[in-house]
């Protein structure tokens, strides 16, 4: 807009947007070195960023803390130093800055050689060796990982649960709470719909941001015997763990329907706590939302201190017991 400067305000809306002709010109005109022989990257969201231009970061050892490669390459000779790493693959041509074969070194091992270019090499940690290949890869990759967020980086549905009247109306005021966020943080629209005209054809396209337990959503009760999170006579429990009642959650995971679309769950123990199951936000850039969290209702004025549960999940998308926190 004219006369703004970098960071400039809506009045009426309040709204906080970047529009710089100046800077837009800048990456317009920018143009990255395609092959640094020296790369450091570190990650602790692979879901948002795994790549750091012929480097690859394809799964951490333990999910929910930072994976890092630092990576030094020569003529001959790619020296590369991990941590938290469990799988990675570099992407090497002839034209970034190898004349030839190249011999790869991990932690100190040596892997062997690379000869004819380009090439792409895979290696996975196998206790406290590396081997070459991708090895047992499971079911969580940077394009289904997570955390729960990520089930609103693709085509999505806010679909909200119709089942008990006494809950229905929120649940139709929590999704358009929900696409009023997404038109707000992302300038997008957000489709809603019942949890009774949710199709085949539907949940084989997008994912789904489902409100309402399998009291209240239709869908939720259709899958919930394969979620890890699971409601039963008022409890909530997390992969056969209880965790108690008078409890809300929020978690994303593969849809068990749908195995490359994720569901993004929020739920309560019982319908009467369905309003607690919209406290915690996703749709921005700082939300800390893990894979999973369950809280309870002193969330409401304690904020993290009311949470009850948190963590990721691991390759095959159960539990990460490294990366869970329980409350007492």
């Amino acid at each position: 807009m004219p006369l703004r400067g970098h960071w400039w305000t809506y009045e009426d809306t309040d709204l906080t947007v970047v529009d710089d002709e100046d800077m837009m010109e800048f990456f317009r005109a920018s143009r990255r070195e395609p092959g640094p022989r020296r790369v450091v990257f570190s990650t602790a969201d692979l879901g948002t960023t795994s790549r750091a231009y012929w480097l690859t970061i394809e799964q951490a050892s333990v999910s929910g803390r930072v994976a890092r490669i630092e990576a030094a390459a020569g003529d001959t000779l790619l020296e590369l130093t991990t941590r938290n790493v469990a799988r990675f693959s570099l992407d090497l041509d002839e034209r970034l800055f190898f004349a030839r074969g190249v011999v790869i070194t991990v932690d100190g091992q040596n892997l062997g050689a690379v000869g004819a270019l380009p090439a792409r090499f895979t290696a996975h940690r196998l206790g406290d060796r590396w081997k070459r290949g991708a090895g047992r890869t499971g079911a969580r990759h940077a394009a289904l990982h997570g955390p729960a967020r990520q089930a609103m980086f693709r085509p999505f549905l806010l679909v909200h649960g119709t089942q008990d009247p006494t809950t229905a109306d929120f649940l139709l005021h929590s999704a358009r709470e929900e696409a009023m966020r997404w038109w707000q943080r992302a300038n997008g629209y957000a489709e809603l719909i019942p949890d009774t005209a949710l199709t085949h054809a539907l949940v084989a396209q997008y994912n789904l941001v489902l409100f309402g337990g399998p009291d209240e959503n239709r869908y939720v009760k259709d899958i919930a015997s394969r979620l890890p999170l699971q409601v039963r006579k008022g409890g909530m429990f997390l992969s056969g763990r209880p965790l108690g009642k008078d409890l809300a959650a929020l978690f994303v995971h593969p849809n068990p329907q749908s195995p490359d679309r994720l569901v993004l769950v929020r739920m309560a123990s019982a319908p009467q706590h369905a309003r607690l199951a919209g406290l915690w936000g996703v749709a921005h850039s700082s939300a800390g939302i893990p894979g999973f969290l369950v809280w309870d209702k002193t969330a409401r004025s304690r904020g993290w201190a009311g949470v009850r549960a948190a963590g990721f999940f691991d390759a095959d998308w159960r539990v990460d017991e490294q990366s869970l926190w329980l409350g007492e």
